[in-house]
């Protein structure tokens, strides 16, 4: 199985909820699955409600091994970085590619939350480096303008690097955006020249879930849900 890495131009698409959200559902189905926290903001802990006692920084110390900073929860293993300051300036991107090589016999699927490629709490060559751990990349986006403009960035840049991209996630979706002036999903896969793998409808539930740190794949009569399990479910068929 590959590691598959969800990326973004910019924060606030929703990038980490799906990324867990779909660790969740995929570890539902019986797969071991580890999530690794490349974002560095420590926000895929909190939406599963996991307190990381110990992270990758403590490991590039010295003071602990790999096996014992990663932590599970709802049957998902969970790499956590470190999101001090000091952790950005002491955990590479090489040094977490060299921990998800060695974690990578041990599971079934890998899913890397990365950093926004602009993101402010790494560099911008830490947040290229991070589009290095990854075999099939997700881009997600939100419908609006600057959000697909940003997400054609993202696209070109990891072209540029000789990196495929394996769909766009349009997350935030509105029945009513399908009138003008938005883009209907076929024009959306026109401007990015890329296929759309899932569409995520608003959905009230979505706060409720990242608030009580519970998934909201674990209620699965949600529509951000099973938008997600269909997302999720169609990627098994396809490996």
């Amino acid at each position: 199985m590959p590691i598959i890495s969800f990326t973004s131009w910019k924060g606030g698409v929703g990038k980490t909820f799906l990324t867990v959200n779909a660790a969740v559902y995929l570890a539902s189905k019986g797969k071991k699955v580890l999530l690794v926290d490349g974002s560095r903001s420590g926000d895929a802990e909190l939406m599963l409600g996991i307190k990381a006692e110990k992270t990758l920084y403590d490991v590039v110390l010295g003071s602990c091994s790999l096996s014992d900073v990663v932590s599970e929860k709802y049957g998902v293993s969970v790499l956590p970085i470190g999101f001090s300051l000091e952790a950005q300036r002491r955990v590479s991107w090489k040094a977490i590619y060299k921990s998800v090589k060695e974690l990578s016999d041990k599971y079934e699927l890998i899913l890397v939350d990365t950093p926004p490629i602009v993101a402010g709490l790494v560099s911008r060559r830490e947040a290229l480096g991070s589009l290095v751990v990854g075999d099939l990349f997700y881009i997600v986006t939100t419908p609006a303008k600057t959000a697909l403009m940003n997400a054609l960035k993202t696209k070109m840049l990891l072209e540029k690097i000789g990196k495929k991209v394996s769909g766009v996630i349009v997350n935030r979706w509105r029945a009513s955006l399908l009138s003008k002036p938005y883009y209907r999903p076929s024009e959306i896969e026109a401007f990015l020249k890329a296929k759309i793998s899932a569409i995520i409808p608003e959905d009230k539930n979505v706060m409720r879930s990242i608030n009580a740190s519970k998934p909201l794949v674990l209620k699965p009569s949600s529509p951000a849900a099973r938008a997600i399990v269909k997302f999720c479910d169609s990627f098994l068929l396809s490996y």
